[in-house]
């Protein structure tokens, strides 16, 4: 009897430095980045490669929100949506989510992007230059 307890024991000691090195990324919240998209259609594009790039460096899921893409004289909120769906088609739509503002601290140079690593973030700012890209 002794013995069974012992091996119990051990068995579940076992299981515990097993469970405990396992990554607890995938028990983690998803988070998501998205920029505020404003311009023409070659700004945007800016705008979401830095969001692409800024995901890829902070394991966030790029996505798309409606209240951040503003209107513009070159074409209808509704047409620049879709063309940017067609352009980048793995990104979705979320628009049920809070966010906390990242803005670009100088325009045409890079900067790291500070911003609080445990929330869903959306930038601000046009991102012209090809370091902020995945």
């Amino acid at each position: 009897m002794k013995h069974v307890f012992i091996i119990i024991v051990v068995i579940i000691l076992v299981g515990l430095i097993i469970w405990s090195s396992i990554s607890y990324e995938g028990f983690q919240e998803k988070k998501f980045i998205t920029g505020n998209l404003v311009g023409g259609l070659a700004n945007r594009i800016f705008i979401v490669m830095a969001v692409r790039g800024f995901a890829e460096k902070t394991n966030r899921t790029p996505v798309f929100v409606s209240t951040y893409i503003a209107n513009n004289t070159h074409q209808s909120k509704e047409s620049t949506t879709n063309e940017l769906k067609e352009i980048f088609p793995d990104m979705e739509m979320k628009d049920d989510l809070i966010w906390t503002e990242a803005k670009e601290e100088r325009e045409f140079q890079y900067t790291d992007i500070l911003a609080d690593k445990s929330t869903n973030i959306v930038l601000h700012g046009y991102f012209q230059n090809e370091r902020y890209f995945p």
